[in-house]
């Protein structure tokens, strides 16, 4: 995953989202504070309340549940960010903030969001499958199988186009900007 460098900064970023917000109950409580008004605000009958999810370098579910975590609760996750670099008296701490929302407000992360989410949402359903106890190997080899064919198919020019969408539709409603493309310069 290292080789990749958006997939790297993406977990990277994830991972320091999850230290700055979980590991302070201060930063921790604001977070759920705003999930529940954005719910509220958004007619969203959701009572379920996210935490974001330690990565873990074997277990690649951990990874799916953090995306999972971050996808649902992005709009939280910025608010918390702003409030924390607004209200934060301790520089660090603020700068840190600053650091993150700018982050998680860029185009790459969100375009790593939408792809990363679908791939190991596939991944996470044959990896649970596989380390059930009634699996057989030709079943096991059959989910694999099953699993690439799936990926496979993900590399087209439709499921791209439904990629971008997603991630556009997300930056809208993030308030995220789309990169402009730069002209080259005579």
């Amino acid at each position: 995953m290292s080789k990749n460098k958006i997939a790297r900064d993406f977990f990277g970023t994830l991972q320091n989202l999850y230290v700055f917000i979980q590991s302070c109950p201060k930063r921790h409580s604001v977070y759920v504070k705003n999930q529940r008004e954005i719910n509220a605000h958004a007619g969203r009958g959701e009572k379920r309340e996210y935490t974001l999810k330690k990565l873990s370098d074997t277990r690649w579910a951990c990874r799916a549940d953090s995306i999972v975590g971050i996808h649902r609760t992005s709009d939280a996750v910025i608010a918390t960010l702003k409030e924390v670099r607004e209200n934060e008296t301790k520089a660090a701490i603020a700068a840190e903030a600053k650091g993150l929302l700018q982050n998680v407000q860029d185009f790459e992360f969100i375009v790593a969001l939408e792809m990363l989410k679908k791939v190991l949402h596939l991944s996470k359903g044959v990896s649970d499958k596989l380390q059930s106890e009634g699996l057989d190997v030709v079943s096991g080899c059959e989910r694999v199988a099953d699993l690439l064919t799936a990926i496979k198919a993900l590399r087209c020019d439709v499921k791209f186009e439904d990629f971008w969408l997603a991630t556009l539709e997300r930056c809208v409603k993030l308030g995220i900007e789309e990169p402009k493309e730069k002209r080259p310069r005579k």
